[in-house]
Parts: C-alpha cells; structure tokens; sequence
C-alpha cells in the first residue's frame, strides 16, 4: 500500500508507529512510538523530534546528511541505505526505494 507522507503534515500529533502502520520496511530498528513533530525530506530545515526521509536527489543524496540530523535530535530516520557511521540502536528504517512510500 503506498502512503503519502506529505497528507501527514496536516495532523496535529503524530505517532510514528500509526504513520508506519501501512509501510513494508526491509529493517525496523528502534522503538517506534515516538510522537512527531514534523516530517522532513530536508536537513536543514529538520528539527528534534522530527521524522527524517532521506531521498537521493539528482544534485544531493540526503543519506549525506543522516549524521547531521542525528545531531539535531531526530526521533527516526527513513532511509534506502544504512550510513556506515549509523548508531547501531538509533530508530532507522529502511525501504526498497524511499520513492513506494
């Protein structure tokens, strides 16, 4: 089932576990119960407690950044790749393509 994560900014809290509900994830590593603040496809603009998707662009590949948004305090990070410098226990999952989301 596809999920449009852009329908979730609307939403006043966000629970990780219900967005993912739907999603078929390679690897969940972490808990997932976290309570959302914001969903980001952008490090520079992620904050605590965020939601972090990494999307390889044509110019940029936001898995780069995966280590930066850490340091910002995100809850999760959606990835296609699992950085080699990724916390063993930090909340990460990962999917086939970030774009059958």
């Amino acid at each position: 089932m596809n999920l449009n994560l852009k329908s979730y900014r609307s939403m006043m809290v966000r629970q990780l576990n219900k967005i993912l509900e739907s999603i078929d994830f390679l690897q969940r590593v972490g808990t997932t119960d976290s309570i959302l603040r914001n969903i980001s496809f952008d490090s520079r603009t992620v904050g605590h407690d965020d939601l972090f998707v990494a999307v390889k662009g044509v110019k940029m590949d936001g898995h780069d950044f995966i280590p930066e948004v850490i340091n910002k305090g995100v809850a999760a990070v959606i990835c296609e790749r699992i950085p080699d410098n990724m916390p063993v226990s930090y909340t990460h999952l990962t999917l086939p393509t970030i774009y059958s989301v």
